[in-house]
């Protein structure tokens, strides 16, 4: 039984209403996404409407990317296009490469993928995920703990598994580790643009040794 302190239906309605700034159309698509029928006529119904409307939705901090991170993935697509297109690029054809939102894992595989790719490497997205065929999911055929991308830098095996947030990393994905770690390759998890430029600097500068020793 509700008590007697609490709000009343119309108390609740009228609520809502200011949520919504007097307008059925915006509180048409609240009561959608609330699950909620109009018009409402129940006190339940009421209050979960006003508890959708006035939750906090936590404001999303994009990533902050040291300058001199941002400055080497620009750099690495100009050079890259200039040896691909260098007339295009001579006539100040060059189009600024966007950095990616990388505190998203999806962000984050896409600038690993490009960067790499533009310094000469070779670069692979791996989906592990499966996929829909008529609506059915199919799971994927790739070994359990495959990492998100391959790369090869100077004929290395390097894998790298993105973990953005609270991601942990699971077991089938600490034995693949291992493995491959024993076979000569690596992988390494990545949880921000810093700490794949290291990895990438650890081996790509070996290759630029070996040329330099050369």
């Amino acid at each position: 039984m509700r008590s007697s302190n609490s709000a009343s239906l119309v108390e609740i309605k009228q609520a809502i209403w200011s949520k919504c700034r007097e307008c059925i159309v915006t509180l048409q698509v609240a009561a959608d996404k609330a699950l909620v029928k109009l018009p409402i006529t129940e006190i339940h119904e009421a209050e979960k409407l006003l508890k959708y409307l006035t939750k906090e939705k936590k404001k999303k901090v994009k990533a902050e990317i040291p300058p001199e991170l941002i400055k080497r993935y620009r750099d690495a697509k100009y050079n890259y296009e200039s040896a691909q297109f260098p007339h295009w690029i001579a006539d100040g054809h060059f189009i600024e490469p966007e950095f990616p939102d990388t505190s998203t894992a999806n962000g984050l595989q896409s600038m690993i993928v490009d960067h790499a790719t533009w310094m000469g490497c070779h670069a692979n997205r791996i989906n592990t995920m499966g996929r829909q065929i008529d609506g059915k999911w199919i799971t994927g055929s790739t070994k359990k703990g495959t990492a998100d991308v391959a790369l090869i830098i100077g004929g290395r095996s390097v894998h790298l598994e993105i973990k953005v947030g609270n991601d942990k990393p699971r077991p089938e994905q600490l034995k693949q580790q291992i493995q491959i770690q024993k076979a000569g390759g690596v992988y390494e998890f990545i949880h921000n643009a810093k700490e794949y430029f290291e990895v990438f600097d650890k081996y790509y500068c070996k290759v630029l040794t070996i040329f330099d020793a050369t």
